[in-house]
């Protein structure tokens, strides 16, 4: 992703340096969820929630935070009547329950940013083609990366403009 990133951003500034700045506007992107928004992406994200260890990796998460939510609540009511030894064993329960929780969101994380990783590859042409003739055709002086600007009112927003682009684009 970070090489996909420093591309757009040399091809960016390679743009904007023969434009004149006295003439255009300042847009933002988010490249990413233009990405998701696809009809490929949410294709293959369908695929993806179809396959039976992503399956059963999300059903897992589902149960261990109704289980970890039980326990809690659980000890909220009874704890006051527990021995020591009762604390620490369901402490040390909510803990593991915890750190598999986490080990499987990880998990499923990790196929997400895979997928995303593998889409933004394949659709690296597409989205720089996709991106200068929206640049073009809007008199684009400044694009910048939507997750790097603190504020951005919804009209400096080309984000839905690139994910047309791309879902036009047929492969």
């Amino acid at each position: 992703m970070n090489i996909f990133f420093r591309t757009f951003a040399v091809v960016m500034l390679m743009m904007s340096s023969s434009i004149s700045y006295a003439s255009g506007k300042i847009a933002v992107v988010d490249i990413q969820q233009a990405i998701v928004s696809t009809d490929r992406a949410k294709s293959l994200i369908k695929k993806l929630e179809a396959e039976p260890d992503y399956a059963d990796a999300k059903k897992q998460v589902g149960a261990l935070q109704k289980s970890l939510e039980e326990l809690v609540e659980n000890a909220k009511r009874d704890s006051a009547t527990w021995t020591a030894e009762q604390r620490e064993a369901a402490a040390k329960k909510v803990g593991n329950k915890k750190a598999d929780l986490e080990h499987l969101v990880r998990k499923v994380q990790a196929q997400n940013k895979q997928l995303i990783q593998s889409m933004m590859n394949t659709m690296g042409p597409d989205i720089q083609a996709a991106l200068q003739d929206i640049v073009k055709k809007e008199d684009i002086t400044l694009l910048l990366e939507k997750q790097f600007v603190m504020h951005v009112d919804a009209t400096f927003d080309i984000t839905s403009q690139l994910t047309a682009k791309l879902n036009s684009v047929k492969k």
